[in-house]
């Protein structure tokens, strides 16, 4: 018998930040808070890391794109407030 996977009933949680300007420190911020998340067994969902790997967020169609996309998700998610920069 197969093992249930340790995910398997927790919750989403959308990880939102900034991601124009310095996206390499505003990505490296989000993967900080995605890791922060999912230590708490909680499943994190981060449009801003997902959709730039393949939409160019500098052509702004394509930005509203990802935005969509991220945000057809938002009715399935649970909301868990801000976190500081020194989470």
């Amino acid at each position: 018998m197969s093992k249930e996977p340790q995910f398997y009933d927790k919750k989403l949680v959308f990880i939102c930040s900034p991601f124009s300007g310095d996206t390499e420190v505003n990505a490296a911020n989000e993967r900080r808070c995605c890791k922060y998340v999912l230590k708490r067994v909680i499943i994190p969902f981060a449009p801003h890391l997902y959709f730039p790997q393949f939409l160019d967020y500098t052509d702004e169609e394509q930005r509203e794109t990802g935005i969509d996309a991220g945000l057809l998700f938002w009715p399935n998610l649970t909301s868990h407030g801000r976190m500081s920069e020194n989470t």
